[in-house]
């Protein structure tokens, strides 16, 4: 063995092992980085959402309103997310859920697509964990109504004029 201990190679070798540990951790860093960067420019093409109602559907009968709210819960568990909270409201409504970019991403083209007068006005978004791959979506809605006065061609009886 010509007088050469194993053990004289074993500074070289934690040298190395370190230096391929240090490597590693910098790709890593460097890849959640660049994701986050990407996560950042989706949530920005994200918030820039229509303010305006769509006209490719009648206005909704204020009875309709649950049906329009139980779709869109389907289509949110059909994703994949967890609606934490909905809130109908006559002309605004809010839905909140928890999932992934992906599906709160799907979500908002699910509401675009939808054969409603229903659009997202606004959204909050919140991260539910330290990497972003968990979300907390709200997507406030507006929703076109139709005028009660159109219906029949006349005022509801609450709102007849004085005889």
């Amino acid at each position: 063995m010509n007088g050469s201990r194993w053990y004289a190679w074993l500074p070289t070798l934690v040298f190395l092992l370190m230096a391929g540990w240090v490597g590693l951790s910098a790709w890593e860093l460097r890849q959640a980085r660049l994701e986050e960067a990407r996560l950042r420019a989706r949530f920005e093409e994200l918030l820039q959402v229509p303010q305006t109602p769509p006209r490719r559907a009648e206005p909704l009968d204020p009875a309709a309103l649950p049906e329009v709210y139980r779709e869109l819960i389907d289509r949110a568990l059909a994703l994949g997310l967890e609606v934490r909270e909905v809130n109908p409201g006559l002309e605004d409504g809010l839905i909140l859920v928890e999932g992934s970019f992906a599906d709160a991403y799907a979500m908002l083209d699910a509401v675009r697509e939808l054969d409603r007068p229903v659009w997202v006005k606004g959204l909050e978004i919140a991260r539910l964990d330290d990497s972003g791959k968990r979300l907390s979506v709200t997507y406030s809605l507006g929703v076109r109504i139709a005028n009660p006065e159109d219906a029949a061609g006349e005022p509801p009886a609450d709102r007849a004029p004085p005889q």
